[in-house]
């Protein structure tokens, strides 16, 4: 009898013991860090560069005026230009609104750098261009303001 019940015991343990095995389950857990200010620069210079925001340059370098000593001199633009300064707004606007919220003034002091590096800016540009730059966002409706960091020329 003893054989039996030992038998009978080893069965149910092979039984249970496949039957378990049949539907064992693996769990993955992925984290994800919010905080990580790397992972978040990351992610905006992938933005900024499947964006092209090359089209807010433009509209930053179009012709506003000039400063001749500290006094800046404002060149009323012809309508023309108007209009094609407000398309080249509206195109950035585009471009700054397909960003997440976090990106959105990166790319802009991104395209500010740009052109500073590249030489396209002048110097009696600057004041005008780093302007415009700051204005963007109001101008889209996207964030308050961006504290666009002057740069020096």
């Amino acid at each position: 009898m003893a054989k039996l019940t030992f038998a009978l015991i080893a069965a149910l343990l092979v039984i249970t013991a496949t039957v378990s095995s049949a539907y064992r389950t693996t769990i993955t857990t992925v984290e994800v860090d919010e905080t990580n200010p790397r992972g978040q620069e990351q992610q905006c210079r992938e933005q900024i560069q499947r964006q092209d925001l090359g089209v807010c340059g433009q509209y930053m370098m179009q012709s506003r005026g000039g400063s001749r000593g500290s006094r800046e001199i404002i060149v009323e633009l012809p309508e023309q230009e108007q209009q094609q300064g407000r398309r080249m707004l509206e195109q950035c606007c585009d471009k700054i609104k397909q960003m997440s919220d976090e990106c959105q003034c990166e790319g802009i002091q991104a395209v500010t750098r740009s052109l500073l590096e590249r030489g396209e800016i002048r110097k009696e540009q600057y004041e005008g261009v780093m302007q415009k730059a700051r204005d963007i966002p109001s101008s889209c409706g996207v964030r308050g303001r961006c504290d666009i960091r002057t740069m020096m020329f």
